[in-house]
């Protein structure tokens, strides 16, 4: 016997804060290919992109190149004070 109270432990949680929403124009096209992209989060003051190219910016409202043909996944991770 271990002494151990066989009940039910619940845990919830609550996520306050900015959230990461972003579009780009344009969306495809042929490479070499400028994409601006929009940010539309909210409550952030700090924004991390990762364009899924190599590059990578800390602007709010960044601009890449991509150079070569290809599908590519842009992560935005953003931050309150």
């Amino acid at each position: 016997s271990t002494n151990c109270n066989l009940g039910v432990i619940k845990f919830e949680f609550d996520f306050e804060g900015p959230k990461a929403l972003f579009s780009l124009a344009p969306p495809s096209g042929c490479s070499p290919l400028d994409v601006n992209f929009v940010n539309n989060s909210s409550d952030a003051v700090n924004y991390y992109w990762d364009f899924g190219n190599g590059a990578t910016s800390e602007e709010e409202t960044p601009s890449v190149t991509y150079e070569a043909p290809g599908t590519y996944t842009i992560t935005l991770v953003v931050e309150d004070p």
